[in-house]
């Protein structure tokens, strides 16, 4: 591919093809075939590409072997794009992604492989905001912005023994990583709490809720809101934050931590005494919240390609005039945009404790190994994954989902032998 881009180049008569100051990529994926499956379509807002770091730090590679594959054929490529649609429903893995699964991939994986290269990552190519409506015409694009990426990795280890049998370990880590906005194209009269400038990447912003309305005096002499007319008691009361007299968009303040992982751990220990041991490894992630699904939360809300309303514990205690502690809005029997409304309310924090493996086993002593003759050593053990997780979200949800969607965690038991021979 490069040697045929590179032999057009001259051919057309550019002879210092790769030697004028070098290329932009932008490194896309093949065009859309009308024979493939329509059911591995993505789908717009949502990672389609696994977020997980074997298949992230391949595709960095990828564009690390691109890079090498076009130097060797005399072509210098200054800047990459990973793709120019980041939200383009299609069948490619790498046509689909969310603001924080892609900040997560270039501020992690691309963003060092390429610094290893030398070359620059270009996040996006964005509409300009400043650009007053008399312009009369649609917004021109350009790549503007920029952003750090910055973090620290730690790892502590220990190994001990008590006694002459008795042998122990602990080991910990700890990483802290961000990704930060340092300059955006923020239109001036833009208030500061709405600015993308200076803050995370996938920052999120919504409404502060202050609770349930819990009287019809209280409803009547609420805010306006611009979501719905038809307030009642048990409904989300949010602050006016910049005290207009309406609850609207211009209210919408920094609510949360970014939905991805910025900061997680990890511990194992564990012990050996005469043939018997166990060992135990938990894992975690803190600071990180995330969107709860309007299918699980909202009793009117039905799963489209399913036809089926998802079932909400929460909503076993909403709002009545019997049960003013209720934590669940009033049900209502058709939408309610209000209540809706991305807040503090539905963007709950993700942070978690996991155990995520235990196994206990025993070892037969070398004895009774020479003993009976049969085998170099004898292991029977009996492991488990993700045994417990403590979050503060409803046990439904698996808090490593990058979508809050009901998807219950997998637990998995094993017994069995090692033998050797």
């Amino acid at each position: 591919m490069a040697a045929t881009f590179a032999e057009q180049q001259k051919k057309e008569g550019n002879e210092n093809a790769g030697t004028m100051g070098g290329f932009f990529s932008n490194i896309m994926n093949p065009k859309y075939q009308n024979d493939l499956p329509l059911d591995r379509e993505g789908k717009e807002g949502t990672d389609m590409f696994i977020q997980e770091d074997r298949y992230l730090q391949a595709y960095a590679t990828y564009f690390s072997k691109f890079i090498d594959a076009y130097r060797i054929e005399g072509i210098d490529i200054f800047g990459v794009m990973p793709q120019n649609e980041f939200n383009s429903a299609q069948v490619f893995p790498s046509c689909c992604w969310t603001a924080a699964g892609l900040a997560n991939f270039i501020g992690k994986y691309l963003g060092p492989a390429m610094q290893e290269q030398g070359v620059e990552v270009i996040f996006g190519t964005m509409e300009r905001r400043t650009v007053p409506p008399t312009y009369g015409s649609q917004s021109p694009y350009a790549n503007m912005g920029e952003t750090k990426n910055h973090g620290i990795d730690a790892e502590l280890k220990w190994n001990s023994k008590i006694g002459q049998h008795f042998n122990y370990f602990v080991k910990v880590n700890l990483s802290l990583s961000e990704s930060r906005i340092i300059e955006k194209d923020d239109p001036p009269a833009t208030p500061i709490q709405q600015q993308d400038e200076g803050k995370p990447i996938g920052w999120q912003s919504g409404l502060i809720s202050t609770g349930l309305y819990q009287t019809w005096n209280a409803v009547y002499n609420s805010t306006i809101s611009s979501y719905s007319s038809n307030l009642i008691p048990g409904s989300l009361s949010y602050v006016d934050y910049n005290g207009d007299g309406i609850i609207d968009v211009f209210d919408m303040v920094p609510i949360a931590d970014p939905s991805y992982a910025t900061k997680t751990y990890a511990f194992s220990l564990g012990f050996n005494w005469k043939g018997f041991g166990v060992h135990a490894m938990f894992n975690g992630m803190f600071d990180i919240s995330k969107y709860i699904s309007d299918l699980y939360l909202f009793e009117y809300t039905g799963h489209h390609p399913l036809g089926f309303q998802l079932l909400n514990n929460e909503q076993l205690d909403a709002w009545t005039p019997t049960n003013t502690d209720g934590e669940h809005p009033a049900l209502h029997l058709s939408s309610n945009n209000h209540d809706k409304q991305r807040s503090t309310y539905n963007v709950r924090s993700s942070a978690f404790l996991r155990l995520k493996t235990l196994e206990v086993k025993y070892k037969i002593g070398k004895r009774l190994q020479d003993k009976i003759g049969l085998f170099e050593s004898f292991e029977v053990y009996v492991n488990g994954n993700n045994l417990a997780t403590w979050s503060d979200l409803p046990d439904e949800f698996d808090p490593e989902q990058s979508q809050l969607e009901v998807y219950p965690i997998t637990k998995r038991y094993n017994l069995g032998l090692r033998v050797s021979f």
